[in-house]
């Protein structure tokens, strides 16, 4: 019972900031093998631009990041495109670069709260559309690119790939 009132109350928050905001992140510690995790929930309506989803930022610079896309969009500053290149605000380090989001990959692991709203809303997982904000090593090379540094750090799921593991639960 603890649990029903628990979900309800975390899924009626979320729906109020949706409201109140625009949009809510949804911010998850470090584990599954990779860093921190935040995405967005309410891009799509607000705005008819696709969710966010980034790793390694801590919950404040995330929530800053995720702000600043938020109004920039709002504002039609930008579009958010497959490889497009972001000039973050704060300037051109480290470079950052927008994937589109694997349609395999709108998982619960990485989306949880924007399939439960948008299944509430009566849209089918297949409706989410996301992209991940991938951030270069220290030499400005991205994860696709030869040398790339694989020790660099936040690891970064490859979203952008199909993927290739066991089916989600629902």
């Amino acid at each position: 019972m603890f649990w029903a009132i628990r979900n309800w109350w975390t899924l009626w928050s979320v729906k109020r900031r949706i409201q109140k905001y625009g949009f809510t992140a949804t911010y998850v510690p470090q584990g599954f093998g990779v860093g921190e995790l935040a995405y967005t929930t309410g891009f799509q309506d607000a705005l008819d631009a696709p969710e966010v989803v980034t790793f390694g930022w801590t919950m404040e610079d995330a929530n800053g990041v995720l702000w600043t896309i938020f109004r920039a969009l709002k504002a039609g500053e930008f579009t958010i495109e497959d490889f497009g290149v972001w000039d973050a605000p704060w300037g051109p380090e480290p470079k950052i670069v927008w994937r589109r989001v694997h349609r395999s990959q709108i998982r619960r692991e990485f989306f949880n709260i924007s399939i439960i709203m948008g299944e509430r809303a009566g849209r089918p997982r297949e409706t989410v559309e996301a992209f991940q904000l991938v951030v270069g090593d220290k030499n400005g090379v991205m994860p696709w690119e030869a040398g790339y540094d694989v020790n660099t750090k936040p690891i970064q799921p490859r979203l952008w790939d199909p993927y290739s593991g066991p089916p989600d639960e629902d």
